[in-house]
């Protein structure tokens, strides 16, 4: 249930009034009107005009208040006009009628049950004064019907507001703005019964006839605005649903100013947008603005403060405060039972909202006693199959879960699951909910067969659901996916469970290949959206690939604007810029239009654009079609007991199987390799300073992650190779292949009891079976990435230029890694004299001249170093097509995550930062400055910079900086795990590319291989780089993408 829903009646405007007194006169059964002196001449009742105008002038003050939100000193002022007028005029004249309906929408603001039979008195009135088919009984049944639905009487609302309809309709005509007022509220009758879609059209109808007469009704406008985008919200087109809140808010801010209850009830529902996506953070200062809006305007025990409570007690509890939740539900539950009264649904909201913390504070008999009596309040209240109990039923069963009866639990589930696909159809996301839910409750109690298929129809939705959502911007659109994978991850466990049980998997698809598509579905769809988006691009072209390039820019300037402007929203009306906020609102309202502009315009153009910048799961079957007969796919997902593995080749029947060990213990071996190869050392390298290599760890991760699928790797000389979250950290190269040699046990002697490497032992590394000796080696994020960047054709032309390199940056730093961090936020611009005390990086400029030589193009046109290693050379290039034209482009400097500078919130490349720093140039390529590359005909991005991988291991698998190079149109990506070393990264690079530019059949993936074992081999050949046998110096860079040419 919309906990604000039911206390937000709409004001009566002067369009309204003005009918009603249109149609008294017209239809007054009463004597005479004295028509020169406007008042009524009555033989019983004789009056004064002095009396009758202070009558009318005082509910015309009284509306005047209501409108700008002072309605407790409006209240006084419409009483005296009733009584004047019933002195006057007697009970039953139409004009008592109006003073009625004047204080009775007065007072649905604060007390809806003293407003009931007001506004029935004057319906009674009305329907004796008037013919059948009046305005006036149609405005009376639409305010009427709004007091029903203040207290939760949906079913006895709807035919009072159908039939209002109906009259204003008949009397005026389908396109009155009246209409749309009675559609407006019968369109949220409507989606609390739960029907969305109907009451989607009928709002729809109302903002048709609405739109046109914004001048003139702009808030009723705001008022189908502001619930349009809350029934968007509720069908899950989140993008779609900001649209209409922000016009509303604009709107109402305009008329009524920043500090009314109405502009709280907009904010409240931008709040709850936030929400849902999992931004609680930005929700929760919206929702206290509300709040702030709303003590100020309507006093600290009003029924809407209860509602802005619930909402703020929600975020604090999905941000793990409890102590704050808990005081926001118990201060909103004592307003409600003293407001609405005990009985009322809004109350049982909070009931479960409270007996949710309860069963979280393992408490479970208060926990169901909450429960309990919040279904019975919605049961008694709305009926036994409304969409607001399922949430309580959602709550019911997961305590049952807790107190161990899966069988009522499984009940409660089920429950849940038919009334959602009953009210709100079979493929609303709340269903996909409650379908994982009930596919638990049977999974747990064995019922293996019937939990599959619920997992099975709820991983549709979850599919469309995300898809739908691709005008998200990228932080929010993880977060929306990031919500689906509980279910994914649950799903994927029965799977492995039929895998072993063959008597469970009788009827196609098989396990295997489902739980490779569940798996395909639950890993890197970010890095997916971005390639699928690039590939659609590269499909089209001339005018329509532009296009599509230029609406991806501006639907991210407008998330940008957005999360702005909420954060304006956020501050009273005493701290914000208006300057600030206006320009904001205008930067939006251009934005916006181009969007819908160049959305029309691009669907005009390539019809099937959006269908291909889909991403799509990919199926074990297709994935046999793209790989040749010498290569191998191994893909990884770690649940919480096992790691499961799925080897695929061409022409060969699919292999799973499964490692049994905890996640903790999994992350820990890889935690053991990564810090054996973190060096002590900072500036110049030394044998002293490398950690002995964790050689058991590296063992014990072969056998666990390659070693079951092995046997079947003969004739594989290329593995491509998936890894999920947990496995991204682990420099796969470094795994150690089973051998009968026992030769290296001196040397895992050495990490297990942190003893010292000498030359002579460390000069072994080189000779252990690594894997990355055995096998090229490419990284995916998924098999369907691998689809994506295989069947999209690349684009060559006459001009295609072999290299172009940017490095050596002009900085004072001495150290001789890649990587490090300054103290600045980004926001605010990174001082020039700060990002200087990065490390220069002479090395880079011998590694891309030796690149150069290698790919036989000239260093002065094809290389930018120092000086012309800047922002601006960057942009000039892309402008003018020549960065895009380049088959190899090089960036050999310091790669920066979010994190690496105080406060910043994009990883960045560095480059030689300007005497004047501006927005077009700062010295760093921000992943926002890459998204606008366009690199259609590059085959690969070498980022020689430090952990260019990615730093937080997220489910998307690579940073953000991968992920923006794929975005721009790139196919492979080299990227390093960690500071790498200058000299050993000059002499890894100089390698590669003699090899890769030795014979154009030479891959990417071969040619890095080769760069690896020859930097092996120099260990051997040059005293001064005997570290380079470590994995340390050469194991850290590996190629994402596409390996092969």
């Amino acid at each position: 249930m919309d906990q604000t829903m039911w206390f937000k009646p709409q004001p009566l405007h002067a369009s309204i009034v003005a009918a009603i007194l249109v149609g008294s006169a017209a239809f007054s059964t009463y004597p005479a009107w004295g028509a020169s002196q406007g008042i009524l001449v009555s033989d019983s009742h004789p009056v004064t005009i002095e009396q009758l105008a202070h009558a009318d002038e005082l509910n015309r003050d009284a509306l005047r208040l209501h409108h700008a939100g002072k309605f407790a000193d409006a209240r006084p002022l419409a009483k005296e006009a009733l009584t004047l007028r019933e002195a006057a005029l007697g009970p039953t004249d139409p004009l008592i009628a109006e003073s009625l309906n004047t204080l009775g929408i007065i007072l649905q603001e604060s007390d809806y049950k003293a407003a009931r039979p007001l506004l029935e008195r004057a319906l009674k009135i009305r329907q004796g004064a008037f013919p059948p088919v009046h305005s006036a009984i149609a405005e009376s049944l639409t305010n009427l019907s709004r007091t029903l639905y203040a207290g939760g009487q949906f079913a006895e609302a709807r035919p009072l507001l159908e039939h209002a309809v109906h009259i204003r309709e008949t009397a005026l005509s389908p396109t009155a703005p009246e209409v749309a007022v009675s559609l407006i509220h019968l369109s949220i009758v409507v989606s609390q019964l739960g029907d969305l879609q109907q009451s989607r059209s009928l709002m729809e109808r109302a903002l048709s006839i609405l739109d046109p007469l914004e001048r003139d009704e702009p808030l009723d406008l705001a008022m189908g605005l502001n619930y349009y985008g809350n029934i968007l919200r509720r069908q899950g087109e989140f993008a779609e649903a900001r649209v209409p809140l922000e016009r509303s808010l604009s709107i109402r801010e305009r008329i009524l100013g920043a500090s009314h209850p109405h502009v709280a009830r907009t904010l409240s529902r931008m709040g709850m947008l936030e929400a849902v996506t999992g931004n609680y953070r930005g929700a929760l200062p919206l929702f206290q603005r509300a709040l702030q809006i709303n003590e100020a305007s309507l006093g600290a025990n009003h029924a809407e403060i209860a509602g802005d409570l619930n909402e703020i007690g929600t975020m604090h509890r999905a941000l793990g405060n409890m102590r704050e939740a808990q005081q926001s539900f118990e201060r909103a539950l004592h307003i409600q039972k003293s407001t609405v009264g005990p009985q009322h649904p809004f109350v049982a909201v909070t009931l479960n909202a409270l007996g949710q913390l309860a069963a979280q504070a393992n408490k479970p008999e208060e926990a169901k006693s909450l429960f309990e009596e919040a279904l019975a309040i919605q049961e008694h209240a709305l009926g036994h199959g409304h969409v607001f109990s399922t949430e309580t039923l959602t709550s019911l069963g997961y305590l049952e879960v807790q107190r161990g009866d899966l069988r009522k639990a499984t009940d409660h589930f089920e429950r849940a699951t038919r009334i959602r696909e009953a009210l709100l159809g079979p493929t609303h996301p709340d269903v996909a909910a409650s379908l994982f839910d009930l596919a638990r409750g049977l999974h747990a109690q064995g019922k293996i067969k019937a939990a599959r298929e619920h997992y099975e129809r709820a991983r549709h939705i979850t599919l469309m659901h995300i898809s739908a959502n691709q005008n998200l911007d990228e932080a929010t659109q993880a977060r929306v996916w990031a919500q689906q994978l509980k279910g994914l991850y649950d799903y994927e466990l029965l799977l492995a469970t039929m895998t072993n049980k063959p008597s469970l998997d009788t009827t196609p698809p098989t396990a295997i290949a489902d739980s490779f598509l569940v798996a395909e579905q639950a890993r890197g769809w970010m890095i997916q959206a971005a390639v699928a988006r690039a590939m659609a691009r590269q499909s089209i072209e001339g005018d329509a690939h532009q296009l599509a390039r230029q609406l991806d820019n501006l639907r991210r300037q407008r998330q940008v604007v957005w999360t702005k402007l909420s954060e304006l929203y956020s501050q009273s009306a005493e701290q914000r810029n208006e300057n600030e906020l206006d320009s904001a609102k205008q930067e939006l309202y251009t934005v916006q239009a181009a969007i819908e502009s160049d959305a029309k315009e691009l669907d005009r153009m390539s019809p099937r654009y959006a269908e291909l910048a889909l991403p799509k799961p990919a199926t074990i079957s297709g994935t046999q079609s793209l790989l040749t007969g010498n290569e191998a796919l191994i893909s990884w997902l770690t649940l919480p007991d096992r790691v499961c593995i799925w080897l695929v080749r061409s022409g060969q029947p699919p292999l799973y199987r499964e490692s049994f060990i905890s996640r903790p213990k999994l992350a820990e071996l890889v935690n053991r390799v990564r810090t054996s190869l973190t060096p002590a050392f900072t500036s110049s390298p030394d044998v002293a300073g490398l950690p002995p290599f964790a050689i058991d760890a590296a063992r014990e991760l072969y056998r666990l992650l390659v070693g079951p699928v092995s046997s079947q790797l003969q004739q594989i000389e290329h593995l491509i190779l998936i890894p999920d979250s947990v496995l991204l950290p682990l420099p796969l190269a470094v795994l150690i292949r089973d051998q009968t040699d026992r030769s290296p046990e001196q040397l895992a002697d050495f990490s297990r009891t942190g003893g010292m490497v000498s030359v002579k032992d460390l000069l072994r590394y080189k000779d252990l079976p690594w894997l990355g000796s055995a096998y090229t080696l490419t990284v995916v994020p998924s098999a369907s990435v691998l689809k994506l960047l295989r069947e999209t054709s690349r684009v060559r032309t006459a001009h295609q230029e072999r290299f172009i390199g940017f490095g050596d940056p002009v900085l004072q730093g001495t150290g001789a890694s890649r990587g490090g961090s300054i103290p600045k936020h980004r926001g605010v611009r990174v001082a020039r004299s700060e990002l200087e005390l990065l490390n220069r990086l002479p090395g880079t400029r011998e590694e891309l001249l030796a690149v150069a030589a290698a790919m036989n193009v000239s260093p002065h046109e094809h290389v930018f170093l120092s000086e012309e290693a800047t922002e601006t050379q960057v942009g000039q290039l892309n402008r003018s097509g020549r960065l895009g034209s380049a088959e190899v482009l090089s960036f050999a400097t310091h790669g920066l995550l979010a994190g690496d500078l105080q406060g910043l919130t994009q990883p960045a490349l560095v480059l030689t930062p300007p005497s004047s720093p501006t927005d077009e140039d700062d010295g760093l390529l921000s992943l926002e400055d890459i998204l606008h590359l366009n690199l259609a005909r590059t085959t690969w991005v070498i980022l020689s910079a430090c952990n260019t991988a990615g730093g937080e291991y997220s489910g998307d698998n690579l940073t953000g900086l991968a992920r923006a190079f794929f975005f721009a149109g790139a196919k492979a990506l080299l990227v390093s795990q960690w500071s790498v070393d200058d000299r050993a990264t000059q002499f890894l690079m100089t390698e590669t590319f003699k090899y890769y530019a030795g014979n154009s059949s030479h891959t990417p993936a071969q040619a890095l291989r080769q760069g690896m074992l020859a930097v092996m081999a120099e260990a051997t050949s040059n005293p001064e780089h005997a570290y380079f046998a470590h994995p340390f110096a050469w194991a850290a860079f590996f190629l994402v993408g596409e390996g092969r040419q």
